[in-house]
């Protein structure tokens, strides 16, 4: 704070900046949470409700991995046993779910996802919408009467962002 005044964390103290700053997350938080929910559409759409949960499971599951692998995986807070082992479940899944579908910066720290593993996640999001969407279109292109709701090839790529 001494170096910068005007600067404090990654929100700059001026009108100008705090705006854009601002608007990038919001912006941010669009993106995942427009691509994951479409990704999960197209996902329901052309594939079954098992499918879906076992992309998820796999992500939850890779997460865990982590902050095993990190030896961070009790939550901050003093409960320990097996009620801090439930207590640090539940907290890390609704952290990991609430984080891949609206991108909240305040989640890439340390005691929650980390830096390391919230651009991860940043990062995969578009990967996996983008595959989703191509085995959508692959599914409707094999089965073109087997859908009540059908986007083209073009929509689809287009929402996603390509």
């Amino acid at each position: 704070r001494a170096s910068a005044p005007y600067f404090y964390g990654f929100i700059p103290l001026d009108r100008p900046g705090k705006v854009k700053v601002f608007m990038a997350m919001f912006l941010m938080s669009t993106f995942q949470i427009s691509a994951r929910a479409f990704a999960c559409a197209l996902c329901l759409t052309s594939d079954t409700a098992a499918f879906l949960m076992t992309i998820f499971a796999a992500d939850v599951g890779a997460f865990f991995l982590y902050k095993l692998l990190r030896k961070d995986f009790l939550y901050w807070a003093p409960i320990y046993g097996i009620a801090g082992c439930a207590m640090a479940c539940e907290v890390r899944l609704v952290t990991k779910v609430i984080t891949d579908f609206t991108g909240l910066t305040h989640f890439r720290h340390p005691y929650e996802l980390g830096g390391i593993y919230f651009a991860f996640n940043l990062f995969t999001t578009p990967i996996a919408s983008f595959w989703l969407a191509s085995r959508y279109v692959r599914f409707t292109e094999e089965n073109p009467e087997g859908l009540t709701i059908i986007f083209s090839e073009r929509a689809v790529y287009s929402v996603i962002g390509g």
